[in-house]
This record gives structure tokens, C-alpha cells and sequence, in this order.
């Protein structure tokens, strides 16, 4: 009885086939999601899993992606040379062809490091997409805070612990580690690190709350006037800190063109 014979190439093909199809699902996915500081804190999901799951498929997908399209080469080596040879003596008769299709790929390598226009719209689209997430999830007081500890967010909340515990309690929140972060509380407890901190804060949640800005308005858009105002700070104090972190800004500039003038993102303005 014969055995049927196992194709290392039909493997790697199809391995090939199906890695690209995830990952480009996948990017496709994340080029959409939320930022990190707004997924992690709503606890952010689609079909099923998270950004940091979105986030941890594309990247263990793809050294199998790279791995196999390097055997699918090794093993398929003479017939490529010979494919590139035929096609570089037919190169040779589309003069044209290849240097227009080399300007082309040049043209847009350039425009993607130098963020020229409308290269670099991708890019700025994607922010949009970001800036709405923010706009309709509520985000965090200050970045990563899902990271921390009752103890760390009763300083920066200026409360005191015992007041947060008890609040918890009176909502059946279990705290069993002191250490624990808001993450893992949440996690414990069967619900967003965003539920646990509206119930000790006693604020309703609402969307674009935070220090990024609020409203239907993306905070990029917003003057620096506006951003202190919203955030109950001081706008002198704010150009002056500016100021000292090397950032000259105006109370009437929107925080995209505060953040343009320095080649940095309004989210880092705010920062």
C-alpha cells in the first residue's frame, strides 16, 4: 500500500496563504481599534477579543508568515533565478515600464518617511479614527491608570483609601490584594477597570472625559483655551510648562497645530 507523500512545498504555500489572510485581516482590524490608554481602560473588544489579543495574533502570526514565505524561497530557489532572469532580459525591452513603476515606489517610500501629503493621510485618518474612540469611550485621567493600585489612585485622586474601599464594598467590589491594580480588580470582579474608578469617584461615566478633552470636538481640534478650561487648569501655567519643555504656544492655537510645530502628535501635547 502506498503512502501518500508529504509536500513541503503545498505545505508552505498554503501556510503562506493562510498567515497572509490573518494578518491582513488583523492590521486591517487594529488600524481601527482604539489607542491603547482608551481599549485597555473600557476593556475594548471586537469579535471576541481585545487589542492587546488583536495586537498578540499579528505579531505571533507573523514570524510563521516570515518563516514560511523563507522556506517557500529555499525551496522553490532555481525557479525564482530563473523567473527573475527571464524578466530581467524582458526588463531590458520595458525601459519605460520599469522606470516608471521604480518612480512610483520611490515616490512613495519618500512621501511615507517625510510624511508628505497625501502619503501621509493614511496617517492622519488613522488619528481621526483614534480621536473619535475618545470621543465616544471614556478615557482615563492620565494614561495606563487601569495599571494602577488603589493606593497610586487615591494620591492622584487625592482621596483617601479607606474611603475608596468602602465604596467598593458597598458595591460588592472584592479587593483582596491592597497591591492589585484596577486591571486585575476588574478582571476579579467581572468587570471594565473604567466600572471600578466611576464607583469610587461616585462620577457618571461619560464620553471624552479625561485629560484628552471632551465632547463630540477631537481634542486635536481643540484650542489650548478650550483643553484648560474643560481640564479646570490654569492656561498661563500651561504655555508656561510648555515653555519649559521647549514648546512655544498661543492660547487661541488648536492643539494639532501646537503639537505640528514641534513634528509631534496632539496626544503627546497632552501628555
Amino acid at each position: 500500500m502506498n503512502k501518500k507523500k508529504f509536500h513541503l512545498r503545498g505545505f508552505t504555500s498554503f501556510i503562506s496563504l493562510w498567515t497572509f489572510l490573518i494578518l491582513a485581516f488583523s492590521g486591517i482590524i487594529l488600524y481601527f481599534t482604539p489607542r491603547g490608554r482608551t481599549a485597555n481602560w473600557s476593556n475594548w473588544s471586537i469579535l471576541g477579543l481585545t487589542k492587546e489579543g488583536w495586537d498578540g495574533m499579528h505579531i505571533i502570526i507573523s514570524p510563521l508568515f516570515l518563516t514560511s514565505i523563507g522556506v517557500h524561497i529555499y525551496l522553490n530557489w532555481k525557479p525564482l533565478i530563473n523567473y527573475f532572469r527571464i524578466n530581467a532580459e524582458r526588463g531590458v525591452k520595458l525601459k519605460k515600464e520599469l522606470a516608471i513603476s521604480l518612480a512610483v515606489s520611490l515616490l512613495f517610500l519618500f512621501g511615507s518617511i517625510t510624511e508628505m501629503k497625501p502619503f501621509w493621510q493614511l496617517m492622519d485618518w488613522n488619528e481621526d479614527v483614534k480621536n473619535y474612540w475618545e470621543n465616544v469611550s471614556a478615557v482615563p485621567p492620565v494614561p495606563h491608570a487601569e495599571d494602577f493600585s488603589v493606593p497610586k489612585i487615591a494620591v492622584l485622586m487625592e482621596m483617601e483609601e479607606d474611603e475608596i474601599y468602602r465604596r467598593l464594598l458597598k458595591h460588592n467590589v472584592v479587593v483582596d490584594d491592597k497591591n492589585a491594580s484596577l486591571k486585575e480588580i476588574a478582571v476579579q470582579n467581572d468587570m471594565n477597570p473604567d466600572d471600578i474608578f466611576y464607583i469610587f469617584t461616585g462620577n457618571s461615566k461619560s464620553p471624552g472625559t479625561g485629560m484628552q478633552g471632551s465632547g463630540k470636538m477631537g481634542f486635536g481640534r481643540m484650542t489650548l483655551e478650550q483643553f484648560a478650561k474643560n481640564n479646570r487648569l490654569n492656561i498661563e501655567e500651561l504655555i508656561k510648562l510648555l515653555r519649559e519643555n521647549g514648546i512655544e504656544a498661543k492660547k487661541s492655537q488648536t492643539l494639532k497645530e501646537i503639537a505640528d510645530s514641534k513634528n509631534m502628535r496632539p496626544s503627546e501635547i497632552t501628555q
